[in-house]
């Protein structure tokens, strides 16, 4: 959404504006902040967990305007974002996106642990390091988890009713609003994280990932789908 958002003049946008179908309190998916072009970038290792980003073999500014693709086994999310506040009455914010793929049903408890690793990673930065200098501490931590999970209305209504503060969700029945609809399915196999494109079968898509008829083809289809 940054692109476009970015294209139509605007300087700032809400939390629920960046990340389109996120369930989340309307505190959170309110929060105001600036908007800026964003690059990619890959940590040399864990990131904030192993001290000040390391990009290759220079070190860099996470607050500098860019993506964080996090290294395998990191506390702090897959992806890390810091974004700056719009209002001056409010707080800088890094967000961390975590893809976890869930068996089990979604609960407030499951989305509030993720969170809590979040919050603690950044409580254990050490007292003087360049990170807490660099104002890490200050920022808050806001949890964005995608996940290929879905729920019943019943159980969507009761989770929204306990939604834990500064955690925001997206989920299976979102996805179309998140990533749009060419992406969507893709997108679902990706964090789902156990699936070979270009060997499944409609069988599997329909079963083990629960994908409708149309769905399970448009997969097909589009095959072969190249490493990432």
């Amino acid at each position: 959404m940054k692109g476009p958002l970015i294209g139509d003049g605007r300087e700032s946008a809400t939390l629920g504006d960046i990340y389109p179908g996120a369930i989340g309190q309307a505190e959170t998916l309110g929060r105001i902040v600036k908007l800026k072009e964003l690059s990619i970038v890959e940590a040399a290792h864990r990131f904030p967990e192993w001290g000040r980003l390391t990009v290759g073999e220079q070190e860099q500014d996470w607050r500098s305007g860019i993506v964080i693709k996090n290294a395998d086994g990191a506390q702090f999310g897959d992806v890390c974002i810091y974004r700056e506040r719009a209002d001056d009455n409010d707080d800088n914010i890094l967000c961390a996106l975590q893809a976890k793929k869930l068996e089990s049903l979604l609960s407030a408890a499951t989305i509030q642990s993720e969170h809590n690793k979040n919050t603690r990673t950044i409580e254990n930065i050490p007292h003087g390091s360049i990170l807490e200098q660099e104002g890490i501490k200050q920022a808050r931590a806001i949890t964005v988890l995608i996940t290929t999970a879905d729920m019943s209305d019943d159980a969507l209504r009761k989770l929204e009713s306990s939604f834990p503060d500064d955690c925001l969700l997206i989920y299976r029945r979102t996805f179309n609003k998140f990533f749009g609809n060419a992406f969507s399915v893709p997108m679902a196999l990706a964090v789902s994280k156990d699936l070979n494109w270009n060997i499944t079968t409609q069988e599997t898509l329909k079963k083990k990932h629960r994908l409708g008829d149309k769905e399970a083809d448009q997969v097909l289809k589009n095959m072969p789908y190249r490493s990432e």
